[in-house]
């Protein structure tokens, strides 16, 4: 790893402000109701109920929670490939823990999301990684997170439409189609031109000045600079480092396809495939932007609802999105706040370090 300047402090107080102050506790109020109340009706919405569902959860043999472990952890190790290429120099040990905290943070806190950049920021700079590195992390990494998602779900939606009749209608999947497509257009745009991408980031800073009431006009010329710089060091990482970032994501939503897959079998209902596949791709997609923590709640209604489409019985396609997301959710919550438990108490022991020098 290089650094050519002190890694500066992200002080996660300060995301904490921006979102709302006195809003704070109603938004988590309507978030948390929210939550509970889409999580409640999946087996419902499935034609089932709760009792029905943790009957046939419970049946399941302890044997299979190991594999279904070890298939966890292995989708984990891939997506620390996305991680270790936006940020050269990052151990996959370190992108594991990194995911899990930030993750952990993203999924037990409405709107976590600003709050989890800032855990994961502090990490990085915890290690010795200097601001670009760290501003280049985040762009690489969360464009190629939602690249794929986009990519993977607009491919799902096209082939339910054609192979399960009835399941989707043409007129949604050309509406979202239209949506992916812009969205895609929107992020190569601005990583275009030296001139879009300082525009872009001017406007962000702008955007987030005001949002927490500190205007500074002299910023937006810093800025520009910044998204200037920003996009040079993006466009090199993609350059160097594009087949382990498209490689890791794409391995990361097949093994959560084998997790769901085994979960089926576990259960005792298999359905075929290709099913599954495409079943984990809306799911990414549809959570690509977690308008709940994690996308509770609406990740289980389209798990429950794509695997009842595609045959299974109603108990058993809720058990089985129960069982999913029981590891791509909830496990990472005390796994990955472990994690982060971990980091600062080493990070409190640590002795006080000099300013880095340049090289």
């Amino acid at each position: 790893m290089t650094s050519s300047t002190r890694p500066l402090p992200v002080p996660a107080g300060r995301v904490l402000g921006a979102l709302g102050g006195r809003w704070t506790g109603v938004a988590t109020t309507v978030m948390v109701g929210a939550c509970v109340a889409l999580v409640a009706v999946v087996p419902s919405a499935a034609g089932s109920s709760w009792h029905g569902v943790l009957h046939q959860v419970r049946g399941m043999d302890v044997g299979w929670l190991v594999v279904l472990t070890a298939v966890w952890w292995a989708g984990l190790w891939a997506h620390s490939f996305v991680l270790t290429a936006s940020l050269p120099g990052l151990t996959s040990r370190r992108a594991i823990g990194l995911n899990l905290a930030g993750s952990a943070v993203a999924n037990s806190v409405p709107l976590g999301g600003g709050l989890s950049v800032a855990v994961t920021s502090a990490m990085i700079s915890s290690w010795g990684f200097n601001p670009a590195a760290l501003g280049a992390f985040l762009t690489v990494s969360t464009v190629a997170n939602l690249v794929v998602r986009l990519a993977a779900g607009a491919a799902a939606l096209v082939w339910l439409t054609g192979s399960v009749p009835g399941s989707i209608g043409p007129g949604r999947v050309a509406t979202l189609a239209v949506l992916v497509t812009l969205c895609l257009v929107a992020v190569a745009t601005c990583l275009s031109t030296d001139r879009a991408a300082a525009t872009t980031v001017a406007w962000c800073g702008r955007a987030l000045r005001r949002l927490r009431r500190t205007g500074d006009p002299a910023r937006c010329r810093t800025d520009g600079l910044a998204g200037v710089r920003l996009r040079h060091h993006v466009v090199r990482l993609v350059r160097r480092s594009w087949l382990r970032l498209g490689g890791g994501m794409v391995a990361y939503i097949l093994l959560l396809s084998v997790l769901l897959d085994l979960a089926l079998h576990a259960l005792g209902t298999p359905i075929a495939w290709p099913l599954v596949l495409a079943t984990v791709a809306l799911e990414r997609l549809v959570t690509a932007v977690p308008v709940t923590p994690g996308g509770v709640g609406i990740a289980e209604l389209t798990v429950t609802g794509c695997l009842a489409v595609a045959g299974a019985p109603a108990v058993d396609a809720a058990a089985g999105a129960l069982v999913y997301r029981l590891f791509t959710y909830f496990i990472e919550i005390p796994v990955g706040l472990l994690v982060a438990g971990a980091w600062g108490w080493a990070q409190s022991r640590a002795p006080a370090r000099p300013a880095w020098r340049a090289a």
